[in-house]
């Protein structure tokens, strides 16, 4: 946990945030039925139900992770936000990307203001390689030595390497490209409306 909190801060200065700070802006897109639950409930926890079966062992392996860094008590499915969506340079969602959603959803984009205790940063480029069942390399000639394995993944037994997702030092620039164009996403256990500070509504391309 310790070290999540180092990784933690080491992000937000490296996004000119003050690593001292108690909330930090996040962005999540959601379809527009989310923000009318918010509406009528006040809150909003993701069930799982959206998630594709063949990815749903490496949500829960995500969900195991947030508990284990005190985000909840138990491990629940993430709500999914953007930290920094293309890195240092553009924080904020683009709507005119065509892969936020499935093309024609009616969405919406909520800015929110969360507790930094909540909330779980990690690399969204190195989170694609949990999603294939692979290795998360350190570097290009890593990846070229354990190419191949890793298929047969137990949630309950994660690779180590997995973890290498939270970690800031995951920046081999030749291999991971430069850090101000890296993605950076958050992860966190429910949505509240009072942290809403912004709402824009479109349609997914």
């Amino acid at each position: 946990m310790e070290q999540l909190n180092k990784s933690l801060r080491m992000f937000l200065r490296a996004h000119k945030l003050s690593s001292n700070r108690e909330t930090i802006p996040l962005w999540t897109i959601q379809p527009i039925n989310v923000l009318q639950e918010l509406d009528k409930i006040g809150s909003f926890k993701c069930d799982g139900r959206r998630v594709a079966q063949s990815d749903r062992r490496v949500y829960q392996w995500m969900a195991m992770q947030m508990a284990h860094a005190g985000l909840c008590k138990r491990p629940v499915y993430p709500v999914w936000c953007w930290f920094a969506w293309g890195g240092t340079k553009q924080r904020k969602p683009d709507l005119r990307s065509s892969w936020h959603l499935p093309r024609g959803t009616h969405a919406v984009r909520m800015t929110i203001e969360v507790s930094v205790s909540i909330v779980l940063l990690s690399w969204f480029d190195a989170w694609v390689s949990i999603l294939n069942n692979g290795y998360v390399a350190r570097n290009r000639e890593e990846a070229s030595r354990l190419a191949g394995t890793g298929r047969d993944v137990d949630i309950h037994a994660p690779k180590q390497s997995w973890l290498l997702i939270f970690d800031f030092e995951l920046r081999n620039r030749s291999y991971w490209g430069p850090i101000q164009y890296r993605p950076v996403q958050a992860c966190i256990p429910r949505l509240d409306k009072h942290w809403i500070t912004d709402v824009v509504e479109f349609r997914a391309r």
